[in-house]
């Protein structure tokens, strides 16, 4: 059974922990900045920060996983956002923010991309343009519940709180992936593995 519908769910889960923090970044900034002047910048900054570190990491992250298999690579790519997630809850300093901002999207670049990937090679024959238009519904959804339910996060549990829960959506999206998409992956690698091990 192809993963496909799994997929669209680790793609919202994956865009609400991502896009969700966005909207509220701003206001953290605002916290953490000892002077109030160009608060504007500063957010600006810190927003794009991540942005900056994806735009330069994906195009080696994309190399690796065609060496060694876009799944293990969104793993590792899981795991060093919520590494780096955790800690902007803690920080004291915009600087530290903007860091850890920084490796987040450093580990983006890992993400989507290999998501992609998966949806291309697992999209039903023919329906590969209609696959993709469902992807995007299921991450515009994602960004969608994310936004709103980190304000209500907040709103009742304070900014930092957002960072953490973003981190256990993370989570979430790789176990489910683990245990409903890399099955899957894996079965289709042994019998290829069976036909090399036939030629040799």
């Amino acid at each position: 059974m192809k993963p496909i519908p799994s997929l669209f769910v680790s793609a919202a889960l994956l865009r609400a922990a991502m896009i969700g923090t966005l909207p509220l970044i701003p206001l953290y900034v605002q916290q953490l900045s000892v002077s109030q002047a160009n608060l504007a910048v500063l957010a600006g900054v810190t927003t794009a920060s991540m942005g900056v570190a994806n735009m330069m990491t994906a195009p080696y992250l994309g190399r690796l996983g065609d060496k060694l298999g876009s799944h293990r690579v969104f793993v590792y790519a899981v795991i060093g956002a919520v590494v780096s997630m955790i800690p902007q809850a803690f920080v004291q300093h915009l600087w530290q923010l903007i860091v850890l901002r920084c490796c987040t999207g450093a580990c983006i670049g890992g993400m989507m991309p290999s998501m992609n990937v998966l949806i291309r090679k697992y999209a039903p024959a023919g329906m590969e343009s209609r696959t993709f238009s469902y992807m995007n519904s299921a991450v515009l959804l994602g960004g969608l519940a994310g936004s709103l339910g980190m304000g209500a996060i907040a709103t009742g549990f304070g900014l930092p709180m957002i960072f953490i829960v973003s981190a256990i959506l993370l989570l979430m999206c790789s176990l489910w992936m683990r245990w409903h998409v890399f099955p899957v992956i894996e079965r289709d690698r042994e019998p290829v593995a069976m036909a090399g091990e036939r030629e040799g």
